[in-house]
């Protein structure tokens, strides 16, 4: 298994990850990875629905995509990693998953956050969350869609 993308979005899947994403990627396997996801039946129907034909859907909670990462064992030549939150993201890599980049480019406006680009607005938390993955080595780009400039979060915030 090839990690090809990992991606903080809010709304997971979607046109921008579903098509344009996967197109450009070349995956054949996405993986939502959130506790909530994964714990709610109905939206693991939405996610499925959402998926290209051709590709694959597996939705973890957190520890079960720490486990699986760990042990290579995500089905897949090319797989995209989402994640909801990037706390989550920060968990799997304190628990020794190498991630050295991540796609931001999804995290909207929600009260008590600060809008810094169209598509990344921030809490205090979430600023103090992406400023440890940056400290841990983990490359952070902004960036909404495949044709848009990639942007260093570090240099945004």
């Amino acid at each position: 298994m090839k990690i090809a993308l990992v991606r903080v979005d809010e709304r997971l899947i979607h046109g921008q990850v579903a098509v344009a994403w996967t197109r450009v990627t070349g995956a054949d396997q996405l993986v939502v990875i959130s506790d909530e996801a994964a714990n709610d039946e109905m939206q693991k129907l939405l996610l499925e629905m959402a998926v290209p034909s051709g590709t694959k859907l597996l939705i973890l909670t957190v520890n079960e995509a720490i486990d699986r990462l760990k042990q290579d064992k995500i089905p897949g030549s090319k797989v995209i990693l989402v994640f909801k939150k990037p706390e989550d993201i920060l968990k799997v890599v304190q628990a020794g998953v190498e991630i050295p980049v991540v796609n931001v480019g999804g995290m909207y406006h929600k009260p008590g956050r600060q809008q810094f680009r169209k598509a990344l607005c921030l809490s205090e938390e979430d600023i103090r969350v992406l400023k440890e993955l940056h400290n841990a080595g983990v490359k952070l780009e902004y960036q909404v869609a495949p044709m848009n400039t990639k942007e260093d979060v570090i240099g945004i915030i």
